[in-house]
């Protein structure tokens, strides 16, 4: 359940934190020092006291996401440095209070998904840094890589992390990277639809019916028990016979090395394998395609000509 962080730092003098970077959510938010909630005890906070440049911009701001975490906070205006580029007079949230965060996130939140908001209301970090002239262009390129090296490439794509040319793709939805897509196992389309691609999120996942369509086609696989998995929604294979399985976008074919499907061994039966697709309740058609598939498909976000892009990643 891998999720990809950067080191950031926000305020004047910056104050470290470890950052996921999400492009399924358009707000970045952070946990204030006042936090005591349980959910705060184990992480790198902000603490608006200590940065010359923080301006309290409202006394409480809400945040609610479809996977039913909530977090709610002063909203704050700050430097926010990335990667050397600072976007100063960022706003986000100064998280004092969370309901439902699962355990082992990384409660700081850098947000990259599209602003449906007029671009001076609630500009992401992309869009405070082309408002202040530090971007010609709002675009961005994600590389992730199981070891060193994976990138947020600002301003542009960096042509030495992947293969061939970039597939670009018309944006498919105000508020979400989502593009058209089709998910295929073993040579077999078994889901063609709406498909988001949120950095954020470790795995694949989808509705129940098209989900369970899809893993059909897996021989002996099984849905695996909500008590061994650590929820519900997951399946099990044999790990000596790992399917195919590709994403195709606009008659391109990506296909992924059947160890990608991997998420780990069952420790009770350790010829199975759990699977890196799987369904969730709060999806009824769209399909989010998470880190495990940024990690095969190098991604670039352009709001400028609202599309998206891919390329088979080095």
């Amino acid at each position: 359940h891998s999720v990809w962080t950067a080191n950031i730092q926000i305020g004047s003098p910056p104050q470290h934190l470890d950052a996921v970077l999400s492009t399924g959510s358009m707000h970045t938010w952070v946990i204030s020092s006042t936090c005591v909630a349980e959910e705060c005890s184990s992480t790198k906070k902000y603490d608006p006291s200590k940065s010359l440049t923080g301006i309290k911009l409202a006394n409480e701001f809400t945040v609610k996401f479809t996977s039913g975490l909530t977090v709610l906070g002063p909203l704050y205006s700050d430097t926010v440095t990335v990667g050397g580029v600072s976007a100063k007079m960022q706003m986000f949230t100064s998280v004092n209070q969370v309901q439902g965060l699962l355990s082992g996130v990384e409660p700081t939140v850098l947000g990259l998904a599209v602003s449906h908001e007029p671009l001076h209301t609630s500009p992401t970090f992309i869009d405070t840094l082309f408002l202040n002239k530090q971007i010609s262009n709002r675009i961005f390129s994600i590389y992730l890589s199981s070891g060193l090296g994976s990138e947020l490439y600002i301003g542009g794509t960096n042509p030495e992390k992947h293969h061939g040319e970039i597939l670009y793709l018309q944006r498919q939805d105000t508020m979400f990277w989502s593009v058209e897509g089709k998910a295929s196992v073993n040579s077999q389309v078994k889901h063609e639809g709406r498909m988001v691609i949120d950095s954020g999120l470790p795995n694949i996942i989808g509705p129940k019916i098209s989900v369970r369509k899809w893993w059909a086609d897996v021989p002996e696989a099984q849905a695996c028990a909500p008590a061994i998995c650590g929820g519900a929604g997951y399946f099990l294979f044999k790990c000596n016979n790992a399917p195919s399985f590709s994403f195709t976008f606009g008659g391109r074919v990506f296909p992924f090395a059947p160890e990608e499907l991997i998420l780990g061994r069952l420790q009770s039966s350790p010829e199975y394998c759990v699977g890196a697709i799987h369904w969730t309740d709060t999806l009824t058609e769209k399909w989010i395609l998470g880190a495990r598939f940024m990690k095969s498909v190098y991604t670039v976000f352009d709001a400028d000509h609202s599309q998206v892009g891919f390329a088979i990643a080095v």
